[in-house]
């Protein structure tokens, strides 16, 4: 027990004021073992990984190689890919649906026109907003609150950039 090599921690930053936290960090950096760390604390986790063993829902266990925030970025991009190509086949499906109930429809109307320029314009704001507000919620928030208010804005601006892109393929396949 004099030489540990190998430090279980469990939640080792609750309760600790910045110059522990910082002496603590300082001894885990120098650590010559194998540290496993389960916490809440993204910062401490970046700081301290290399490896990260991350529980899904179901118990299912993902290992990955990196720190927490390589695996949500990863992690984001596996499901925004997944929704991209899920929205790409629904889109498909009502085209198809859309064109055998109505060939006579070609030409998109003055009202359809101008709604598709809107929604060209909409569509990079919200994806900066979006990207802007995962940032925000990457950068290690501390206060629970602020995160929840994050959280719902970005559910919010998801669902409206959703709906937008559904619209605007929708138009474009008139177009």
């Amino acid at each position: 027990m004099a030489n540990p090599n190998f430090l279980i921690l469990d939640e080792p930053t609750n309760d600790l004021d910045i110059f522990t936290l910082s002496i603590l960090e300082d001894y885990l950096m120098q650590f010559p073992g194998v540290l496993l760390i389960v916490s809440h604390d993204r910062y401490l986790l970046d700081k301290l990984t290399e490896h990260t063993l991350v529980i899904k829902d179901g118990g299912e266990i993902q290992d990955i190689i990196g720190n927490y925030t390589e695996w949500r970025t990863a992690d984001l991009a596996k499901e925004k890919r997944e929704k991209s190509e899920e929205r790409k086949a629904e889109a498909k499906a009502k085209a198809a649906s859309a064109n055998q109930i109505d060939k006579t429809k070609a030409k998109l109307t003055f009202k359809e026109k101008f709604e598709l320029d809107t929604i060209n314009k909409a569509i990079p704001k919200l994806e900066a907003k979006k990207k802007e507000l995962n940032e925000k919620l990457n950068s290690g928030i501390s206060d629970h609150e602020e995160l929840m208010k994050v959280s719902a804005e970005m559910g919010e601006v998801s669902n409206e950039l959703d709906n937008k892109e559904m619209r605007w393929l929708e138009l474009s396949e008139l177009e």
